[in-house]
């Protein structure tokens, strides 16, 4: 998150101070301006051409909106747990980021459906949107959950645009049941071996809290 979150390297400013570039961290760090740390991106040069560092400004200047995508083209931008994740047993809640605000009357246990490893579907007690944070659903299950990624490769394949998650490898994740994760790893292994050849950088999402984990690919 960026807009009005502090950051972590200077707790007295925020990421994104909407009306305020000046005052934002990200314009200090995309500037090589900042107090503390390197210059973004940190394998620079090259940085962001001029450019493009006044489209960031403008945008924060404007207030630094949201997408005007209307309720119903809704996308997820990320979950926690993360995107095939192994949830830890006796989970009790989960929580999904929208590209834009949700409205809260829509939110019910009638517009989410979560379903397990088993593909068996689970019972919500409770669907909130958080005040303050109008583009975050909350889901709670009415029983604990078992572990699992509960089908998060199904929801990136159709619902995060530019990502397409094969169908044999779905197939083969549900397949997995609980050693989903130890067949996504082996797929995302032949991925990295493959590309070497091909491109001359591969970019690594770690899974929410557990960023160590990246490494199994590279060793």
């Amino acid at each position: 998150m960026l807009v009005n979150v502090a950051s972590a390297e200077v707790p007295g400013l925020l990421r994104v101070n909407p009306g305020n570039p000046d005052a934002s961290y990200i314009v200090q760090k995309i500037e090589g301006i900042a107090a503390v740390g390197v210059r973004m991106p940190a394998n620079g040069p090259p940085y962001l051409p001029q450019d493009r560092i006044d489209l960031v400004r403008r945008w924060i200047a404007a207030g630094a909106p949201m997408s005007s995508a209307p309720p119903d083209r809704l996308i997820v931008t990320s979950t926690i747990p993360a995107v095939s994740e192994i949830a830890a047993p006796g989970l009790g809640k989960l929580t999904v980021v929208f590209n834009a605000n949700v409205d809260s009357s829509r939110a019910s246990a009638d517009t989410f459906t979560l379903r397990d490893a088993a593909d068996q579907p689970v019972v919500l007690s409770g669907v909130r949107v958080p005040v303050g944070r109008q583009n975050v659903v909350e889901l709670t299950t009415a029983q604990p959950l078992a572990a699992g990624s509960y089908q998060l490769a199904v929801r990136l394949h159709n619902e995060v645009p530019g990502i397409v998650v094969p169908e044999p490898l779905q197939e083969a994740l549900r397949d997995a049941g609980a050693n989903e994760a130890e067949v996504g790893f082996a797929h995302a292994r032949e991925l990295l071996a493959a590309a070497r050849d091909r491109c001359a950088g591969v970019y690594l999402v770690a899974p929410y809290r557990k960023p160590l984990t990246v490494l199994e690919l590279l060793s």
